[in-house]
């Protein structure tokens, strides 16, 4: 199985080419995501590793903001402890997905881990990669399935909500005023 999704960016400048495949027993999104935010060009390339459970394992990202140079190897073990670079990083510690901020390939893992029926709503705590200043933090979540490819997703801590339409494979398709998926039909 593998699919593939080309976002562009609605609030800015920027774009993201992401692939869904498999890798043995483990889920695997990569892609790469430029954008022009807030004065800087943004240049990052990311590896997110699921287990059959959509359990994250780990999550690579390299590349680039401004004059900072980025590069995480972020891991949570089988026993759920979570390391940057080697790092304990205990305040991960509930976390069971990865959220990176600056790409909505990673609404996929959660999705699909909580597989969660029209009308459920289930919270879940992310490793949060903020795109602000590239760390690591936990951040409260929720999705509410509203129909078959329809989620409602919000993080209480920032009073935010958004209305995220998915594929049949859960890769966003819409994400309001953010993100939204390119047609690959030409190619």
């Amino acid at each position: 199985m593998q699919a593939q999704v080309l976002w562009r960016r609605l609030d800015t400048q920027g774009h993201d080419a992401c692939r869904l495949s498999r890798d043995g027993d483990d889920w695997v999104l990569e892609g790469a995501a430029v954008a022009a935010e807030k004065h800087a060009l943004v240049s990052v390339s990311y590896r997110v590793v699921c287990g059959d459970d959509w359990v994250t394992k780990s999550a690579t990202v390299t590349g680039w903001s401004n004059e900072h140079n980025i590069s995480l190897e972020i891991v949570r073990d089988s026993d759920g402890v979570w390391h940057c670079n080697g790092i304990e990083a205990p305040l991960l510690g509930e976390c069971t997905d990865i959220d990176l901020g600056f790409t909505p390939a990673t609404n996929t893992c959660a999705v699909r881990r909580l597989q969660i029926d029209v009308g459920q709503r289930r919270k879940a705590t992310a490793a949060w990669l903020d795109d602000a200043d590239w760390q690591l933090k936990p951040l409260q979540q929720y999705y509410l399935r509203k129909a078959e490819f329809s989620y409602e997703y919000g993080s209480p801590a920032h009073g935010f909500t958004a209305q995220l339409t998915l594929d049949e494979n859960g890769l966003v398709t819409e994400y309001p005023g953010v993100w939204t998926a390119e047609s690959l039909d030409e190619l």
